[in-house]
């Protein structure tokens, strides 16, 4: 599972349009979605892919298509998105799986 918010500077926040994640060099997700400030995509444990506003009102149900899977252990993640003017825009990514937690360090 996990979810991507659209954050920053209040009056500069850049939309996104299209995000790609790469699990270990190997498994892409191409999500072609336009994300707006607030706004926060979801991808839950049954796989279902949504996009809602800021008061989690859903705007649209994607689909995800394969959804790479992580490997016990330790996993490269790499996200890339298509921010479409210059601006303060953040991504904020929470990845929630299932086991014993582990420490994830961002390079």
């Amino acid at each position: 599972m996990f979810l991507i918010t659209l954050t920053g500077e209040q009056d500069a926040v850049s939309p996104v349009d299209g995000i790609t994640i790469e699990i270990n060099n190997y498994s892409t997700l191409d999500i072609p979605v336009k994300m707006e400030s607030g706004q926060v995509l979801k991808l839950d444990g049954k796989g279902n892919l949504q996009l809602f506003d800021k008061n989690w009102k859903l705007i649209e149900t994607l689909d995800p298509g394969k959804i790479p899977l992580l490997d016990k252990g330790k996993n490269r993640i790499m996200v890339d998105a298509g921010f479409t003017v210059e601006g303060s825009s953040k991504l904020k990514i929470e990845v929630k799986t299932i086991g014993k937690a582990e420490l994830i360090t961002i390079k």
